[in-house]
């Protein structure tokens, strides 16, 4: 009966790490700054590199570290999150950003 109860154990384990350590793909980044200032755009994919589901997402580095907004996120459409990202390093350079595209991280 206590092996039944710690292989349980073992398995609800495997599959809580499974689930926390998913797979979450950053296939672009646009790092931009301005004036001392840090942005980061980044396009995530939630499961398979360069196919949705994928979020948009950005970073005030120095201003909230450690905060992130997702700003858009498509669960079918391929290249959406990829023009709103750029479009979006676009808007900040027009702000007075300089940005820049590190592509794959």
């Amino acid at each position: 009966m206590r092996i039944h109860a710690f292989s349980r154990h073992i398995s609800a384990f495997g599959l809580l790490t499974a689930c926390l350590s998913g797979s979450v793909y950053a296939d672009y980044t646009y790092n931009c700054q301005n004036q001392g200032l840090e942005r980061r755009v980044e396009v995530h994919y939630l499961e398979e590199k360069g196919y949705p589901p994928c979020e948009v997402r950005y970073y005030k580095d120095s201003e909230v570290p450690g905060e992130m907004q997702v700003l858009w996120s498509a669960q079918a459409e391929g290249g959406y999150c990829e023009v709103k990202a750029e479009a979006f390093s676009q808007k900040l350079e027009g702000w007075g950003w300089s940005c820049s595209d590190s592509g794959d991280i």
